[in-house]
């Protein structure tokens, strides 16, 4: 499942298909394979829906993906606000709720980590 997602995700073979790349993500998901969430994460961020994306990025890093945190700078400017809209509610960001990846965003990263990592 999650292959037949990097198909529709990278065209390989077919056409780039967004949405069919999310079904299958998400059913590999719910067969158990944690590396579907990273992906999922940049699909969402690719078809604009920023907070599905910044979910999915706390998602990873909660199945222990700590890669994901240091390639922020690939996701949209929306969806590192999401990001820390995200964080925010959850207690753990209070900085400036912008596209930048500061201090405080990366502190809160890594408190999320410590806190929900797996």
């Amino acid at each position: 499942m999650f292959s037949l997602g990097r198909f529709y995700d990278d065209g390989l073979g077919i056409a780039v298909n967004r949405q069919e790349a999310i079904k299958w993500y998400l059913r590999a998901m719910d067969t158990g394979y944690n590396r579907a969430a990273y992906r999922l994460a940049y699909a969402y961020d690719a078809t604009f829906s920023s907070d599905n994306a910044a979910e999915n990025i706390l998602l990873a890093m909660r199945q222990g993906d700590r890669q994901i945190a240091d390639e922020l700078k690939a996701f949209s400017s929306f969806t590192r606000t999401a990001l820390k809209r995200s964080l925010s509610r959850r207690g753990l960001y209070d900085g400036p709720l912008d596209d930048e990846i500061d201090q405080p965003l990366k502190s809160a990263l890594r408190d999320y980590a410590m806190t929900y990592g797996g």
